[in-house]
């Protein structure tokens, strides 16, 4: 009901505590999924896992991830958690359009320009940002961390990508870059209407 707290930065004495969460005891807490090293942690407290990269790494955390919930399914930490299953979550930055051509046109300067955005400041200090995406259109589609296309082009690749990897959720990046709403919004219509479904049937 109130909040003690003796901290190397903070201090509270009895605070109320009038806000409580929906969830009991505490809401599904998420854990990024970066390295090998990093699965005990989210599988000791009972945390959901997500990551994204090339489809070969996501598949390799993943499967650590899982192992790492075996491992650890008597910790006492693990009871307290509301997660009983973990969710595997994958992401994906994805683009849409009637074709593969108009797709690629549109979505390649697009990417281009938010990954330039993104590594702006890693790139002026002489180094490069520490995620496993690759700043090459043609590389990030190779790997898998970029998916663009028409919708039938999106839904083989993602389909693939849903059994390589055994994601059970899918975490998407809609918009990027120079993409705009309008093509934004095209793409996450043709997405909802043509992709979905057949990732509901395998996920």
């Amino acid at each position: 009901d109130v909040l003690d707290h003796d901290g190397p930065h903070y201090k509270y004495r009895d605070v109320p505590m009038v806000w409580r969460p929906v969830q009991k005891p505490y809401p599904p807490l998420w854990y990024g999924l970066r390295s090998t090293e990093g699965h005990a942690r989210p599988a000791r407290h009972g945390m959901n896992g997500v990551t994204l990269g090339p489809t070969d790494r996501v598949a390799s955390l993943l499967k650590g991830f899982r192992e790492a919930w075996k491992v650890h399914a008597n910790d006492p930490l693990r009871a307290t958690s509301p997660v009983k299953t973990p969710i595997e979550g994958m992401v994906r930055a994805m683009f849409i359009a009637p074709s593969d051509a108009e797709a690629e046109a549109i979505a390649r300067p697009a990417y281009k320009q938010w990954f330039d955005s993104l590594a702006a400041l890693w790139i002026r200090r002489g180094t490069y940002p520490p995620i496993s995406l690759s700043a090459d259109f043609d590389a990030a589609r190779q790997s898998g961390s970029l998916v663009v296309g028409s919708p039938d082009t999106v839904k083989r690749e993602l389909q693939a990508q849903v059994l390589a990897t055994g994601i059970n959720y899918l975490v998407l990046q809609l918009a990027f870059g120079s993409l705009g709403h309008d093509n934004e919004m095209r793409s996450l219509d043709l997405f909802a209407r043509e992709v979905m479904p057949s990732l509901e049937s395998i996920t």
